[in-house]
This record gives structure tokens, sequence and C-alpha cells, in this order.
């Protein structure tokens, strides 16, 4: 089993990444939505891969010296396998290439599985944002800060 990484590519949109998102998350994403960040020039769009199948993709920004993660889903045929920390810790580890100091994200506040990840990674609740979903869920605002490269 071999695991990598790549950039998604613009015309994976509806062949990947919103096959992979209707699989896992709530809150879907249009397709206008991940246009968007295709064109955002901040915006990275990653993918893991198991033997070059698509499992699951990250969609995170690095502006100034901040990392924010705003999407991330695994297929549930391979969830329970590390890859959602995997691909969180490649993005951290691509912050960090760029000198970025801290690290945030938002999360349902009933995503209890998420919540375990992200504080295993070392994120801390700083916040809780009330009805920050479309469904009126609230969403906890979690941070990190990340080791400074010389």
């Amino acid at each position: 089993m071999k695991i990598s990484f790549r950039s998604a590519l613009i015309n994976e949109i509806r062949s990947v990444l919103l096959p992979i998102e209707a699989a896992t998350n709530v809150s879907k994403w249009s397709e206008t939505l991940y246009v968007r960040e295709f064109e955002t020039i901040f915006s990275h769009i990653k993918l893991i891969e198991i033997d070059k199948i698509p499992a699951g993709f990250i969609i995170f920004w690095i502006i100034a010296d901040e990392l924010h993660i705003l999407n991330v889903a695994i297929h549930p045929d391979y969830q329970r396998r590390g890859l959602g920390r995997k691909l969180v810790s490649h993005a951290i580890e691509h912050a960090i290439e760029a000198h970025a100091g801290f690290a945030t994200l938002e999360v349902r506040k009933n995503n209890h599985a998420a919540i375990h990840l992200y504080k295993k990674l070392g994120f801390k609740t700083l916040n809780i944002r009330r009805k920050y979903y479309a469904d009126g869920e609230d969403a906890r605002v979690m941070g990190l800060l990340l080791p400074i490269k010389m």
C-alpha cells in the first residue's frame, strides 16, 4: 500500500472532490466554491492517494504567517487508517516550510472524531462560533502554534 500526496486538478472537482465530500461531510461545498479555491492564489487543495486512488483531500490557505484549514474529507472506504492525520500533518509541514507560525480551523461542535484528531495533533479550542454552519450548528475554533523554521 503506497500513500502519496499531490495537488488536485480543477478537472477533478466533479470526479474526485465532490464525490468524496458527498460521501462524508454534512456541509456540502458547491462546485462554485471549489472553483473559487482553485482560482485563489493562497489556496491549496491536496489529495491523499492509496496506490494512486484518491482517498481524501484537504483544502487549506497559507496567508502571511498563518495556516487556515478549510475542509478535510476522507472517503468512508478509507477512514480509520490515519489518513486524516496524515493530511492535516501534510498541511502543517507545508505551512512550516512557508514560515507560518500559527494554524487555525473551524470544526463542528459535535464532530467528536475530528476534534479528537485535532487535539492529538496539538490543537486547542480557542472559541465557539455560535450558529456558524448553515444548519445552525456551532463551530469550535481551534488553533495550534507551529514551530518556527530558521
